[in-house]
């Protein structure tokens, strides 16, 4: 049986272990890593509750841990189910995470020993440190919020009012992660920092009447982070989507004198999708409609094999002559940063093809490429130069190279798919495909209605 006691205790090797996760996530996994906010959150050793939207497994919380510069060493509760197994248990355990059960993810024991685990998480509030959870219990499968489970206040209000026996003016800090893509390797990321608040107007609804002021509180968190939210809604999200990237030129361009970035174009997602929830309350027939040209239009570019850039472009034979050229001159530096990197880039995504949750799937990349296959194969690179030169410094210089090839060998990779399909839509036009004609039908159709 694993202990949780003290598990709030700071280690130094999980302080070392952070430190070099943190450098991986934020110069080399994104290209783009932003805290928006930071001076909203409570200086170290103030009880801290930070609560924050989930999409993304693994990648939320290491991106909540992350946005702090101060050392401090949070404790996280994660679902029960992760730590089914001894070994991924005491993982978990190492990295400060405490296990919460739900209906489904343990026995009746187990959910019943909740009781204990947020008996533990009131005391490291208590202590004067940081708690994380995510209150919707679980991740998503797009940009939406969840109902928000009675987890967290229930967490919340025993630490304040029922275990201290004075005021702990615990601080509840909303957070809101947004994505530009859930699973690539060198995209942005950011993260918004709302004000903190605390329990004091819901002193006396718990009092009187516990269950209320848990609705009362899940209600107000939910609308903090709402606010700093890109909430699709769980019904149609897949359709937004869509429609996000076919306006997306109108939308972000005028953005770009004012130095764009994912936030800004947030905040216009944020009032594009406004815009869509009002079309559905005023003009449902005509929000249906667009739904389905939307779903059809996804069904299309799969079917097609094609991305929505290519669609209604004018791309000509002399333009992909010119890309393959400058392909095929690069080529030489592609096969060398795939001799060295290609095993350790893509073993991660053969493994997720067989993880039906797609949510994980970064989750699994980052962690099985920097804790495996990258740190072994660069190891074993290295002792290969080390045996045939017999000069360490010979060794550790051919890593320089090699580890710069990497990100050649990503943007050469996208750029070769790229021009792959860019032939492929090209053959399409040519042969008067019918699915491409549709395609630009509906794709001219429906920007046509968003610029409305």
């Amino acid at each position: 049986m694993i202990s949780f006691s003290d598990i709030d205790r700071h280690s130094t090797l999980y302080a070392l272990c952070v430190r070099y996760f943190k450098f991986v996530l934020k110069y080399l996994y994104y290209r783009d890593y932003h805290v928006i906010g930071r001076e909203n959150i409570p200086k170290k050793g103030h009880p801290l509750f930070v609560i924050s939207n989930h999409q993304n497994g693994l990648m939320d919380a290491l991106n909540v841990l992350f946005m702090f510069n101060d050392q401090r060493q949070p404790v996280f509760i994660a679902r029960g189910d992760l730590f089914k197994q001894d070994v991924v248990a005491k993982i978990l355990r190492f990295f400060k995470i405490l296990p919460s059960f739900r209906k489904g993810d343990g026995t009746f024991s187990d959910i019943r020993g909740n009781l204990s685990i947020f008996d533990l998480a009131s005391q490291v509030l208590q202590n004067g440190h940081t708690l994380v959870m995510f209150p919707e219990a679980t991740h998503q499968e797009g940009h939406y919020l969840g109902d928000f489970k009675k987890g967290f206040p229930r967490v919340a209000f025993s630490s304040e009012f029922r275990v201290t026996h004075h005021r702990l003016e615990l601080q509840i800090l909303p957070v809101s992660i947004h994505y530009e893509d859930y699973d690539a390797f060198r995209s942005r990321v950011v993260i918004s920092v709302g004000q903190p608040f605390g329990l004091t107007p819901l002193r006396e609804t718990y009092r009187q009447d516990p269950q209320k002021a848990y609705k009362q509180l899940n209600q107000l968190a939910k609308d903090r982070i709402k606010e700093m939210t890109l909430d699709e809604g769980s019904t149609y999200f897949r359709e937004y989507d869509t429609l996000r990237q076919l306006s997306l030129p109108r939308r972000i361009y005028p953005l770009t004198r004012n130095k764009l970035n994912l936030y800004a174009e947030k905040i216009a997602d944020m009032q594009f999708v406004a815009a869509l929830h009002n079309l559905r309350e005023r003009h449902p027939s005509r929000f249906m409609t667009m739904m389905h040209e939307a779903r059809l239009y996804q069904k299309g570019l799969r079917v097609s094999r094609l991305q929505n850039n290519h669609i209604n472009q004018n791309i000509t034979t002399k333009y992909l002559i010119l890309q393959g050229l400058v392909l095929l001159l690069l080529l030489p530096i592609f096969l060398f940063s795939a001799i060295h990197n290609m095993l350790p880039y893509e073993i991660p995504g053969i493994i997720n093809r067989y993880v039906s949750d797609k949510q994980m799937h970064a989750s699994l990349s980052f962690a099985l490429s920097t804790v495996l296959t990258f740190p072994i194969t660069y190891f074993f690179i290295f002792l290969f130069c080390w045996n045939t030169t017999h000069h360490l410094l010979y060794a550790l210089g051919y890593l320089i190279p090699v580890f710069l090839s990497l990100f050649f060998y990503h943007y050469y990779k996208k750029r070769m798919i790229r021009w792959l399909l860019s032939w492929h839509y090209k053959t399409l036009n040519e042969q008067q495909n019918r699915l491409l004609f549709r395609l630009k039908d509906i794709k001219t159709g429906l920007q046509g209605t968003l610029k409305e």
